[in-house]
């Protein structure tokens, strides 16, 4: 039988954003299919849960993905 991971991944808020209009969180479709590629089942875990349901999705999932980061330009001078 083979082994199945499942991973979290935190959800992030659309406040402000072009995608506000579909919800109040969403997960980037690149995290998912990065994920099921591997052959791990995925989870959405949502950003405001409160601590009593983020302890019962802890209970179940294998690992947990932040999502995040943003563009760093960084400036470089040749000597």
């Amino acid at each position: 039988m083979a082994c199945v991971f499942v991973v979290g991944i935190i959800t992030q808020p659309t406040a402000g954003t072009d995608l506000a209009k579909y919800g109040f969180s969403s997960i980037n479709a690149d995290y998912v299919k990065w994920l099921e590629a591997s052959g791990a089942r995925v989870v959405p875990v949502p950003f405001d849960a409160p601590s009593s349901v983020l302890a019962d999705t802890f209970g179940y999932i294998n690992g947990l993905v932040y999502p995040g980061g943003g563009l760093l330009r960084l400036s470089c001078t040749r000597t």
